[in-house]
């Protein structure tokens, strides 16, 4: 069995760790780890460096959100292309702060959920010995194909884990080992308390701290979780097929009244604006205006020069200021011939 961190918090957890997206992978190498995650308080900006120096580090990056409602946190796991375009859509909610349960479930879709037992749900019922949590867990996973409960690392706290375990046997739920890391060892707790100062502009008098939150070696692991917990870290890795380095998305089509298509419609658009602008133009305009042409529509960029010349030739049109054209555009007989620039190239 291989344990494998899956909650790791970067900077892009404002004030909430300690860790660099870019140094992570190279962390997770040297603490024997073969996948690592990354799961950040309402953002995904830091998978590109994760992901390219996951690469160079030879570990495998598993790309992961924390998503806080009224109801608690819940730690998503990409699991393909439709997950990404989920936790996209999750992640545009929380930056307008209009994040809802509602909307978790809506977008569950390519996501795996992990439920973490910090949420106030089971904090609660232990306090309160309720006995109806499953009643009141049942709904705030419903959405999701594939759900666990995270289970973190709080060895001070064991009647609380003994709680959780218990808990999710009598309800059929899996548990995973889900300790929360915000810093590399235990004694870096100390950042977590600096970052704490500046969000609370307060004097930290403190120069030492140790803390749970930091990357578990494997002994200490098996220490704390079980067999299963923990295998199920590695199962939660592996079952990811999402390619983040892929291109996606493509250029808008610019629709025509003349049936005809984009490359054909563009050549006469270009061909009568020229003639608008130069009167009988000589060869030398029309083979370069026939070589540009050639040139956008093997790049596939007709629609491109389409719509640029749309949306400018309305502004012109409709009192909105329009510059004279700068950088290569400048240089294109076509943008001059469709009134994009000005400049006769």
């Amino acid at each position: 069995m291989s344990f494998e961190a899956l909650r790791v918090h970067s900077g892009f957890s404002y004030l909430n760790s300690g860790l660099v997206a870019e140094r992570i992978p190279f962390l997770a190498a040297k603490a024997g780890y073969t996948a690592i995650g990354l799961s950040d308080k309402g953002s995904l900006s830091g998978y590109a460096p994760f992901y390219h120096n996951c690469l160079k580090a030879n570990v495998k990056p598993v790309f992961m959100m924390d998503a806080t409602v009224l109801e608690g946190t819940y730690c998503l796991v990409v699991e393909s292309e439709e997950g990404y375009r989920s936790l996209l859509q999750i992640a545009l909610l929380t930056s307008e702060n209009k994040l809802t349960l509602t909307d978790l479930l809506k977008y569950a879709k390519g996501l795996t959920a992990v439920f973490p037992f910090e949420n106030p749900i089971f904090r609660q019922g232990y306090l309160n010995k309720d006995e109806k949590i499953g009643e009141k867990l049942a709904p705030l996973l419903k959405g999701y194909e594939h759900v666990y409960l995270g289970l973190p690392y709080l060895p001070e706290e064991k009647e609380f884990i003994a709680f959780c375990r218990d808990f999710a046997k009598s309800h059929s739920y899996d548990v995973v080992a889900l300790p929360e890391i915000s810093y590399e060892k235990e004694t870096d707790a100390i950042v977590l308390k600096i970052v704490g100062a500046i969000q609370n502009h307060e004097t930290l008098l403190e120069k030492e701290a140790k803390g749970y939150e930091y990357l578990l070696n494997e002994a200490t692991a098996a220490s704390f979780y079980t067999k299963e917990e923990i295998e199920l870290t590695e199962k939660i890795a592996n079952f990811s097929t999402f390619e983040y380095m892929r291109k996606r998305g493509s250029l808008l089509h610019f629709d025509n009244d003349e049936g005809l298509s984009s490359e054909d419609y563009l050549g006469k658009k270009a061909m009568e604006g020229l003639k608008q602008r130069v009167p009988n133009p000589s060869e030398e305009y029309l083979n370069r205006l026939s070589y540009e042409l050639g040139v956008i529509d093997k790049m596939g960029y007709a629609d491109y020069f389409l719509i640029v010349s749309d949306y400018v030739n309305y502004a012109k049109t409709h009192g909105v200021s329009v510059g004279p054209g700068r950088g290569s555009g400048a240089g294109s007989l076509v943008s001059y011939s469709l009134g994009i620039v000005e400049a006769d190239p």
